[in-house]
């Protein structure tokens, strides 16, 4: 849930005064939240209350290409999500070598092993987020570690000739039964 990775910034803004949260959608493209809903009116509270208007910036829709662009720039990818499948996000991150954090939701475990290629956290703990991040931003070490492990990760993942012969061999065994 973004509001928990904005509290989690609110915690961080004195030691970290210059950070910066990227969040796709949720604008017309000029930076600034689009107050559309209910949710969107807290996230701008939470922002005014912390002070954050300089530390969050609101993307709009992006294209394939800025999504990259924009990831590849970043320090660390976070999916603060209560709910979520398959995060293709995550997965983008990842195989882009970007460290990543996600919260113990759906398929996201399956994907991060915890400590190890990136961080996983329970989505309500945003000062455990806070603490994971500044581990990220202190550490160089830890996040060239957390890239070379998800890019090795994610490139064994997505193998195509391994992911084919996965394939060919399930369909011949569906059509052999």
């Amino acid at each position: 849930m973004l509001h928990n990775l904005i509290l989690a910034v609110g915690l961080m803004k004195d030691k970290y005064p210059e950070i910066k949260v990227y969040v796709p959608g949720m604008s017309g493209g000029n930076g600034k939240l689009a107050l559309t809903s209910a949710y969107a009116k807290y996230i701008d509270k939470l922002i005014k209350k912390y002070n954050l208007e300089n530390n969050v910036v609101f993307l709009g829709r992006l294209s394939e290409a800025e999504m990259v662009e924009r990831m590849l720039k970043s320090h660390a990818v976070v999916i603060p999500s209560a709910i979520e499948g398959a995060s293709l996000v995550l997965r983008e991150g990842m195989y882009l070598g970007c460290p990543s954090i996600a919260t113990f939701r759906g398929g996201m475990a399956d994907f991060i092993t915890d400590k190890v290629d990136g961080f996983l956290y329970d989505f309500q703990e945003y000062p455990y987020l806070a603490t994971r991040l500044d581990e990220l931003f202190s550490n160089p070490d830890l996040c060239k570690s957390f890239s070379e492990k998800a890019i090795e990760k994610t490139e064994k993942a997505h193998d195509r000739k391994t992911n084919t012969d996965n394939y060919i061999t399930m369909y011949n065994t569906i059509f052999s039964e």
